[in-house]
């Protein structure tokens, strides 16, 4: 997402949300901030794909993350904005460039920035909140060599936007249960790529879409307005093909190289602390 399409993204947000942050909300309710950190557990898979839709290679693993949280909410607003890191690796089964078998290992730094606008709607029977996110993402995959086989580092970045729906319901003794549903997408990213017989080269990626969910469950407030959180969260991405780039080394043309599409299919538990203040 360019620059510019991403200050248009975020414009509704942020026209909504100053009220939020600045105290000035229409309904005059005092303003309520909450804190939450969480720690993650993630399956995680990666699936690379020709234009035949033939699989080109397969990454599977499970990896450990941190989540870290601030919200503010007033009246029927709440304004949130999240971090959320997960550092490990994928085992990789897929092929070299002359179509033989290869297995190897994939490094992985993950970074994600939320920043997200809920709105509770009137619906008395039903306590549901509608929410507006925008998110950036950065990913670091580095692939190890194996042979003669030389592995590479390369980093994806692309900005996205969500729309979902939450509602939580009361359960006896004062926990709760919630979920989550967002549908999402974006325009066309980039892939920086430094393979071994090129020079480094900024590959786009097609547009993207996005299904996530998540089912939680909370136990009652502390006299302190803590409370402890259990979740499963599950995320379907899918994002197209990009175009071609020709690959240069040293001023001379030595091939061409493209994004295939991916989809990335995660599942994850999510054990968190949140407090009131």
């Amino acid at each position: 997402m360019s620059p510019r399409v991403r200050l248009a993204a975020m414009l509704p947000l942020l026209a909504v949300a100053w009220p939020v942050l600045a105290g000035g909300a229409p309904t005059g309710a005092a303003a309520d901030w909450q804190f939450s950190v969480a720690a993650l557990s993630v399956h995680s898979r990666w699936d690379e794909h020709d234009d035949e839709d033939r699989r080109l290679l397969q990454e599977r693993g499970r990896r450990p993350g941190l989540m870290l949280g601030l919200a503010r909410q007033q009246g029927p607003w709440t304004l949130a904005l999240a971090w959320r890191g997960q550092r490990g690796g994928r085992d990789y089964q897929g092929q070299s460039n002359a179509g033989t078998p290869l297995r190897t290992r994939s490094a992985l730094r993950d970074d994600a920035l939320q920043l997200t606008l809920w709105r509770a709607l009137p619906v008395a029977s039903l306590p549901l909140q509608a929410g507006l996110q925008l998110r950036g993402d950065r990913r670091e995959r580095t692939l190890a060599g194996v042979g003669a086989v030389q592995g590479y580092p390369e980093r994806h970045q692309a900005w996205t936007l969500w729309a979902g729906l939450r509602g939580e319901q009361a359960l006896p003794a004062g926990w709760s249960l919630g979920g989550e549903l967002w549908l999402g997408g974006g325009p066309r990213a980039h892939v920086d790529v430094a393979l071994p017989q090129a020079d480094p080269v900024r590959l786009p990626t097609g547009a993207r879409s996005g299904l996530a969910g998540a089912v939680e469950l909370a136990t009652p407030r502390s006299g302190g307005g803590w409370r402890a959180r259990l979740a499963l969260q599950g995320l379907n991405e899918r994002v197209r093909a990009g175009e071609a780039r020709p690959l240069w080394r040293e001023g001379a043309l030595v091939g061409g190289a493209r994004q295939p599409a991916h989809r990335l299919l995660e599942s994850g538990l999510v054990l968190g602390l949140d407090g009131r203040f």
